[in-house]
């Protein structure tokens, strides 16, 4: 009688060690895993980011080589996509106008950053000397 009742919680040791080891699995595929999902949409986030300081790069390049007070491009979401242009390492104010025309000689250096979703991309140009 008294083997009996020692087996019953036998049982209940083997299902908590069982338990636990499938825990400690899961635990440890979840810190692998949820970085490598992380990356993959930031590289997502990234392409999004890099259009937009190019997009920045490209108006202020048009309006350096052509004599056009062109508006500046605006992004169809812009809470969360969005382009900042500056000249060396001061921000531009965007809608000021002239900064980019072909007024300023010789052209600086700019450099635009594109965000979306939080991630951030950058683009610069600089002039050659030539």
């Amino acid at each position: 009688m008294t083997s009996k009742i020692k087996q019953k919680g036998s049982i209940l040791v083997f299902s908590v060690m069982i338990l636990t080891i499938l825990l400690t699995i899961s635990i440890t595929m979840a810190k692998i895993f949820i970085p490598k999902i992380r990356v993959a949409t930031e590289a997502a986030n990234s392409v999004s980011a890099i259009f937009a300081a190019d997009t920045g790069i490209e108006w202020c390049l048009y309006t350096f080589r052509h004599d056009t007070n062109y508006a500046k491009p605006s992004m169809t979401n812009s809470a969360i996509n969005y382009y900042s242009v500056y000249k060396g390492s001061d921000p531009i104010e965007l809608s000021a106008a002239p900064f980019c025309g072909p007024e300023i000689v010789p052209m600086p250096n700019f450099r635009s950053v594109g965000t979306y979703a939080g991630v951030s991309r950058s683009m610069e140009i600089y002039r050659s000397e030539n």
